[in-house]
């Protein structure tokens, strides 16, 4: 399998875990589906897209949180915890960090919220 086959299962995967099951994703399982080590994984995903695997995870968690805030009557703490996040107050900052205003805010019918698309 060509390496650019193997990104995409790899992003499936991610993206499954994060929408469907949402389901802790495991190093293990991405070194299954490179074939390598995850570390040489994270190295080589970090030079061909320019962004580090790490943050993609982090960027996608925070754009999908974005839009169930938006679309549903979710509690902030239901959301974060969905999203992996360890308390309410580390999501906030995370979310403020990445779209520029609160969870809160972004409930607002004119809020504005930045978008990471899927690769």
């Amino acid at each position: 399998m060509e390496w650019t086959e193997k990104l995409q299962s790899i992003i499936d995967y991610v993206e499954h875990h994060l929408q469907r099951t949402e389901e802790p994703i495991l190093p293990d399982e991405i070194s299954r589906l490179a074939g390598c080590s995850y570390s040489f994984f994270q190295k080589v995903f970090s030079y061909m897209n320019g962004i580090s695997f790490a943050d993609y995870i982090r960027f996608r968690k925070l754009t999908l949180a974005g839009y169930d805030l938006k679309s549903t009557k979710c509690k902030v703490v239901d959301i974060s915890y969905k999203y992996g996040y360890e308390s309410p107050t580390s999501f906030t900052k995370a979310f403020q960090q990445f779209h520029g205003i609160s969870p809160a805010q972004s409930r607002k019918a004119d809020a504005q919220l930045r978008v990471f698309p899927k690769m």
